[in-house]
């Protein structure tokens, strides 16, 4: 997805097909005003308490990347969601260990940085769904023909 793509416009992120999935409601010809009629109120108040990130005391969660330089609070929007990791990688200002996503390692496996660390195994594109329990470190993967290895 380009960040700031304007209503109406093509993701390329998978929200044109999460939002067509609405149509069923609202007819073959979907417009961005038509949306809060649309969607039920019950998932507009989930989608709008979601976090843009959580944190504990040892651990940062974020669906993208960071900015190591700026606390939580102070993070962009569009660096939280849609940020990949870049060619340099630094630890967040907190010190704690970031657990991400957004940047797809093909072969399945999760990338361990030691302080970052990449859960994207390319499951939007037929590879694995990768949880992480991070105290421990054991990693259960699943994949689209429900095979589910363990490390």
């Amino acid at each position: 997805m380009r960040h700031g793509a304007a209503a109406g416009e093509p993701r390329g992120d998978g929200g044109t097909e999460a939002l067509a999935s609405y149509r069923l409601r609202g007819g073959p010809d979907l417009r961005p005003a038509d949306l809060p009629d649309l969607i039920p109120s019950e998932h507009l108040r989930f989608i709008k308490g979601c976090r843009d990130y959580f944190e504990t005391v040892r651990h940062l969660f974020a669906h993208a990347y960071y900015e190591p330089d700026r606390p939580l609070h102070k993070q962009s929007w569009g660096g939280l969601r849609w940020a990949s990791l870049p060619p340099v990688l630094a630890r967040h200002c907190s010190g704690k260990v970031a657990i991400v996503g957004h940047t797809p390692h093909f072969c399945g496996e999760v990338l361990d940085f030691g302080y970052p660390k990449c859960i994207d195994t390319f499951c939007h594109g037929g590879g694995w769904q990768t949880a992480l329990e991070v105290s421990m470190g054991k990693v259960w993967q699943a994949n689209l023909a429900g095979v589910v290895r363990e490390e």
